[in-house]
């Protein structure tokens, strides 16, 4: 599964094989957003929170000092009524430290490591997809981050605040979020976040959210977009700069979404040679063009509501009910600014790029990444692998040691302590507040939010007042996951009510009724279509599968060695990793199939074969090139073994 390490396949969501077509959107309602971009909306909850006055940041200790030239205030110093804690010192307190002493700890590394075992693929994605959905800027100079005496980075024992190593650093960068213009008083007003590209799934970073940005990224009135490196790479300016869509900073790239951006740039022109072999000159340019476009942005939203959001929330979205369009398309300020922010808790200090035997190419730092130069020099299939290879961090409070030193142009930024900040600088309410907006009940104690005592203690040491005031940022990323999910309550909430609302307010969605709307009829086709496929055209193996009410039925496709090979899949495990977990495994050999069921009871080891109750081959052949074909059932619900829950499958 392209966004889970080492498992073959959890809870039966399969790499299913890639038809070559797709559809989607029509152009009028992707291009051409205000110069001036659009707020995003308020909605959960409707009133911002600024309770020092309308667009005030929160009280911290640094305002009761009449300069902040040098120092003074330490993170256990204790917080006055109405006062909150410095975000530096929100950021000190859930940092890693794994470089403390004189050698990483690599243990402790682990343990805070994904425990899903979801992979570096499902965090650049995701990074990815926020490019498309939200692009936003902040221009308003602010205070700056204040770094507290006792900062163990800056002002560690025995140095003199303000001196060695910070070498008279005080404080980090920070400005406030942009306003539309003609408002009269920004800093006495409430800033939501304005976005300069659509609230749609629609490819922003490839096609613009304009035709003026379309123009520079487009060939000429070809069907194709631009290339560069004879068609592999992004375009490039004059200056050699990659050139990319919709607006995000330059230092919001990396390595891996520009490859990412590459991959949907390469399937656009692919598309155009697959029309152009079907309709030849019946065509012109532009409706060659429109065509790629839905087709491609048809599998972006497939691959992001099925494979993405299916991989990170451990269950699908809502059954999709349509087109609505009595409601109104958006994005909401507290997922723009704190749940989709998620992906910040993933990043790790180091990103080893392998080979495809396994052995380590080069690490590259999270400051290292920013370099995209690297797409040119390391093979592009290696880059995307590697990403997939790699476990991501776990979401949780705890940022890992690079995210809080990012280094920009010589600047410093701490990006936990920057999103806390950016949280307070667009009046997100508190904790319960927001879980009371999106229907959840309030929570009394620290160990309602957490069964973790460290993080308990934590969080009594930085919110005396207990969760009612506690910081919805902080709040939602100490919360106990959901069974199967990478997120509690609140962000699960969060991100399955944007992503719904984005679906429903898309009249022209992968999966709406309105087809009569499009040019071609590509539904069926998108079926089997997935991110896997799209990255490798042709691989070794693909599974496909059917369900009826009493079965489900595969068809296996695989590149043997000489006829000998093996494929499997595994599901329902008891607890985040494959433990327990049913398998069902085949083995080729001597031209024939060997399928039986298999059981990991007792933990991380070799499945172990047991008997081929509930399992029936169909047919099967291995011909002469090693292609082995397989159709086997399997019952949904064998004696003696567990189940496959039809709720949990998607019929395709």
């Amino acid at each position: 599964m392209l966004f889970q390490k080492n498992q073959i396949i959890k809870n039966i969501t399969f790499l299913v094989s890639l038809s070559s077509v797709f559809f989607i959107k029509i152009i009028e309602s992707q291009y051409n957003i205000p110069d001036a971009g659009v707020t995003y909306t308020r909605e959960f909850p409707p009133d911002p929170f600024y309770p020092n006055g309308m667009g005030k940041m929160l009280k911290t200790p640094v305002d009761s000092l009449s300069s902040i030239n040098a120092p003074m205030i330490k993170c256990t110093d204790p917080l006055s009524a109405g006062t909150y804690p410095l975000p530096r010192c929100i950021s000190d307190e859930f940092a890693y430290n794994l470089n403390s002493g004189p050698y990483p700890n690599v243990e402790r590394q682990s343990i805070l490591r994904s425990k899903r075992r979801t992979n570096h693929m499902a965090t650049w994605f995701g990074q990815f997809i926020s490019f498309d959905i939200t692009s936003s800027s902040s221009t308003i100079p602010s205070t700056p981050i204040y770094i507290p005496a006792d900062d163990a980075a800056f002002n560690p024992p025995g140095s003199i605040p303000g001196e060695l190593p910070a070498k008279g650093i005080t404080s980090l960068p920070f400005n406030l979020t942009e306003t539309l213009p003609g408002t009269s008083d920004p800093l006495n007003s409430a800033r939501n976040g304005i976005s300069y590209v659509t609230p749609f799934l629609d490819l922003n970073m490839i096609y613009g959210s304009s035709d003026d940005q379309l123009a520079i990224l487009r060939n000429g009135t070809s069907c194709k977009l631009l290339t560069s490196n004879d068609g592999r790479f992004p375009p490039k300016n004059a200056e050699g700069k990659y050139i990319k869509g919709a607006g995000t900073s330059a230092r919001s790239w990396s390595l891996f979404t520009l490859a990412l951006s590459t991959l949907w740039i390469r399937e656009h022109n692919r598309l155009c040679d697959e029309l152009f072999k079907e309709h030849g000159n019946s065509w012109t340019d532009q409706k060659y063009f429109e065509e790629a476009q839905r087709w491609n942005v048809a599998f972006f939203q497939k691959a992001t509501s099925e494979e993405y959001l299916g991989t990170i929330l451990g269950r699908p979205l809502p059954t999709y009910e349509g087109y609505k369009p009595e409601l109104v398309p958006g994005i909401d300020t507290f997922f723009a600014t704190v749940a989709f922010r998620y992906g910040h808790t993933e990043l790790s200090d180091i990103y080893r790029i392998q080979d495809e035997y396994g052995d380590t190419i080069v690490d590259l730092t999270l400051d290292q990444i920013s370099e995209e130069s690297y797409i040119e020099t390391i093979p592009y299939e290696r880059v995307l692998s590697s990403m997939a290879l790699q476990r991501q961090e776990e979401v949780d409070p705890f940022f890992s040691d690079a995210p809080r030193n990012v280094i920009s142009n010589s600047i410093v930024y701490d990006l936990y302590a920057f999103d806390v900040s950016r949280s307070r600088d667009r009046g997100i309410a508190l904790y319960n507040v927001v879980r009371e907006a999106y229907g959840l009940p309030r929570k009394k104690t620290w160990d309602e939010v957490t069964s973790d005592k460290y993080l308990q203690d934590r969080l009594q040491l930085l919110y005396p007042g207990g969760p009612d005031s506690t910081e919805a940022f902080v709040g939602a990323f100490c919360e106990d996951h959901l069974d199967g999910s990478n997120f509690g309550e609140l962000l699960n909430a969060s991100i399955v009510t944007q992503f719904n609302r984005i679906r429903e307010t898309d009249r022209f969605w992968w999966e709406s009724p309105e087809r009569s709307l499009w040019t071609v009829q590509p539904y069926p086709e998108l079926e089997g279509e997935n991110v896997e496929k799209n990255i490798s055209p042709w691989s070794l193996y693909s599974i496909q599968y059917s369900l009826d009410n009493t079965h489900i039925h595969f068809q296996v496709e695989l590149k043997t060695s000489g006829g000998e090979g093996w494929f499997g899949m595994g599901f329902d495990p008891s607890d985040n990793g494959m433990t327990n977990a049913e398998f069902i495994v085949g083995i080729v050999k001597n031209r024939d199939v060997d399928l039986s069921n298999y059981n990991s009871n007792s933990g991380y080891h070799p499945p172990l074969k047991q008997t081929s109750e509930g399992l029936e081959i169909k047919s099967k052949n291995i011909d002469p090139n090693g292609v082995a074909k397989i159709e086997f059932s399997r019952l949904l619900r064998p004696p003696n073994r567990k189940p496959i829950r039809n709720e949990q499958m998607k019929c395709t």
